[in-house]
């Protein structure tokens, strides 16, 4: 069998190429399938609906099979890569975010915000923040400088220390399925060994989290902005211990059930009962939203956006959750139109994630949802 294991190597035919990544996606669906069985066997879910949604991975792997969908999202059409370093036009639609005021530049970023103060940065950030300032942003939103004059030569130690080959092996699985249509970590990519040395060494820093699937998105995002080994690894560090982002892979991702729970407990009346009538449980789709902290949209800009509100709102669980909830009310109307449950799932699992949602629709939904996030942040307790 052809899996994702599989060593990547190049092909000279773009028909053998576009096969390749067809079964690569296969691979990727397959796990997927499992652990979303995994999680609603959890939820104490009934085997009813169990083989329903393993009838319905299959019937969307035989889809791919027929028109090569998945491949715009996997394959390159162009050898150029836009600014953000993807290929196919990932991110294009980040071309109309606005610059960062002036007013957010040095003075506010080297000043200690209070927690009233932090409020409004974050709504000032949902006006836009420029690409090339969002490394200094998170930089100074975790206190970097800080970890790092505390922990030297800490990383330095790590990647010198063995770690358990089948955790080795794991991770070798999961790297090649990584922001593939970005130029770091794609085929052959410049940035593939840093992202495999950096999860190797949080397995051995955290031995009581190790390695779940989906940190190696996370990791791999915050190499993208910090090229440098140490701050990345710092970085994700304080994503995962004071960003609360830990909490969702402690105990086998109970943390995923809780937030998926709170999630279809705050959803609107309309949606909840629709997707009851279709016996679709929101832990199908959304864990692989939460896992990788959105990393799998297709539309970069909304996963920039809940970037830089997770790190400003020192929240991730609270930012998770509020965008969720923003995405399924906004789309509401194309939620209620699926009539069957193969349609809402495969909407839910693969359409969404492919849709490019303007930049000023997302910021202005976020602005709107501030005033539920007390309800929600109640719902999640």
């Amino acid at each position: 069998y052809y899996t994702a294991s599989t060593p990547v190597q190049r092909l000279s035919s773009e028909e053998q190429q576009g096969r390749h990544y067809l079964w690569l996606r296969f691979s990727l669906c397959r796990n997927e399938m499992l652990c979303r069985s995994h999680l609603m066997l959890q939820c104490h879910c009934s085997h009813v609906d169990l083989l329903r949604t393993h009838r319905c991975f299959f019937s969307q792997i035989k889809q791919f099979s027929q028109n090569y969908l998945p491949l715009r999202l996997l394959t390159r059409t162009s050898s150029a890569c836009n600014e953000f370093g993807f290929y196919n036009g990932r991110g294009s639609c980040c071309s109309t975010t606005a610059v960062l005021r002036p007013s957010l530049h040095t003075p506010l970023i080297q000043m200690q915000c209070s927690r009233r103060r932090r409020t409004k940065l974050v709504d000032s950030i949902l006006t836009g923040v420029a690409n090339q300032h969002r490394a200094a942003l998170w930089r100074w939103a975790a206190n970097l400088d800080v970890m790092l004059a505390r922990h030297k030569g800490v990383y330095e130690e790590l990647c010198t220390r063995q770690v358990d080959q089948s955790i080795v092996d794991i991770i070798a699985c999961d790297i090649p399925r990584t922001l593939t249509a970005h130029q770091q970590f794609g085929l052959d990519g410049p940035a593939l060994p840093a992202l495999r040395r950096l999860l190797h060494c949080y397995v051995l820093h955290s031995p009581e989290v190790g390695y779940a699937q989906g940190l190696s998105f996370l990791a791999a995002m915050l190499l993208l902005y910090f090229p440098l080994e140490t701050e990345a690894f710092w970085m994700f560090v304080i994503l995962m211990e004071h960003r609360k982002v830990r909490q969702l892979y402690e105990n086998s991702q109970t943390g995923i059930v809780r937030i998926c729970a709170a999630l279809t407990h705050a959803l609107p009346p309309s949606i909840t009962a629709h997707m009851a009538s279709q016996t679709v449980s929101v832990e199908i789709y959304a864990a692989g939203w939460f896992i990788t902290l959105f990393c799998n949209f297709h539309c970069w800009t909304t996963v920039l956006v809940v970037w830089d509100m997770i790190w400003v709102s020192r929240s991730a669980p609270d930012t998770l959750l509020r965008l969720a909830w923003v995405l399924h009310c906004h789309y509401r109307g194309r939620i209620l139109q699926q009539k069957c449950m193969n349609d809402l799932i495969s909407f839910l699992h693969m359409q969404l994630p492919g849709e490019i949602l303007h930049v000023d629709e997302l910021r202005r939904a976020l602005r709107k949802s501030r005033g539920v996030m007390p309800m929600l942040r109640g719902v999640q307790r």
